[in-house]
């Protein structure tokens, strides 16, 4: 799955991956798949549900980046995301308003 974050702005991409793509390791790491960047276009590679997840959870992260984002904030949203069935397709619309509001909470 390949994503293309707009706008592109160098600046809160370099908030949303944090300091040597720390931010991207640690989702990496909790999904269990690949993440690649060039610019302001991820790559993402491994389970589909996972890399769906992961997509929604930069473009939600991306979207508050105009503010550094720690290292804290990936992991809380990583585990409001990991109480949800993220297998479950009636869980799909509850998933994405979840990340939504741990984003703004953030």
């Amino acid at each position: 799955m390949e994503i293309t974050l707009q706008p592109e702005d160098n600046h809160r991409l370099a908030n949303l991956c944090g300091s040597l793509d720390e931010n991207l390791k640690q989702i990496e790491s909790a999904l269990e798949i690949s993440i690649s960047r060039r610019g302001a276009t991820f790559k993402l590679t491994g389970d589909k549900q996972n890399t769906r997840l992961a997509a929604q959870l930069l473009e939600s992260f991306y979207a508050r980046s105009k503010q550094p984002i720690d290292l804290e904030d990936i992991q809380l949203g990583l585990v409001e995301v990991n109480k949800l069935d993220v297998r479950s397709e009636e869980h799909t619309s509850d998933l994405q308003s979840r990340l939504h509001l741990v984003c703004r909470l953030l």
